[in-house]
């Protein structure tokens, strides 16, 4: 499982799904949609992953297990940041000291 963070990790990631893994099944599969670089200085690396989920399950703001094909698993927190017609959006945030 993966334990540090960086934005590049997220490299060829875009537009690909992580499914969200509880007690050993599937909850849902989410889709990376965006990643946004807010502050990158020789310090300190902020970013956020933008997920695009189904419109059920919903699931709520907290600690979630994901599996990707490329990067495997890692646990992020992820926010449910709106509701859109077709599902919900997720962030998950980063704040790195370097």
């Amino acid at each position: 499982m993966l334990t540090e963070f960086r934005l590049t990790m997220f490299d060829g990631c875009l537009n690909t799904e992580f499914e969200i893994i509880e007690n050993e099944g599937s909850v849902c599969v989410l889709q990376l949609t965006d990643i946004l670089e807010h502050t990158k200085t020789p310090h300190q690396e902020t970013f956020s992953l933008i997920f695009h989920g189904p419109p059920a399950p919903f699931v709520p703001q907290g600690m979630r297990m994901l599996k990707h094909s490329k990067l495997g698993e890692l646990e992020l927190f992820l926010v449910p940041v709106s509701k859109e017609k077709d599902g919900f959006q997720y962030e998950a945030a980063f704040n790195l000291m370097i």
